[in-house]
């Protein structure tokens, strides 16, 4: 089965992923035949194998999305300027890190 990364919810796959209602873009989902990691973006309903270069998550205290540098580490509240264009791709960019590496 699947795992949203937000909620922690079992979906069947991307297609249940909580996308109108979710505050998050990136869902980090498990595929169930090889059982490998895959990130699945709402925004494009594209997925691919490798991680973005920011995941966004709900901080569940502060009631609002935060953002971490998936190579670094680095979270930032404020949205990364190469978020949306990262996110909205469809094609999984070989370099798109080249060009979005900035940390908050």
């Amino acid at each position: 089965s699947y795992v949203h990364h937000a909620t922690g919810e079992d979906v069947e796959g991307p297609a249940e992923a909580p996308t109108g209602s979710s505050p998050t873009v990136w869902c980090t989902l498990i595929d169930p035949v090889c059982g490998q990691v895959y990130y699945y973006s709402s925004a494009s309903g594209a997925s691919r194998w490798s991680p973005p270069t920011w995941m966004d998550y709900w901080d569940v205290n502060e009631r609002c999305v935060y953002y971490v540098h998936t190579k670094s580490g680095d979270s930032a509240w404020e949205k990364p300027s190469c978020f949306d264009a990262e996110a909205e791709a469809v094609d999984e960019p070989d370099d798109v890190g080249d060009d979005c590496e900035e940390v908050a």
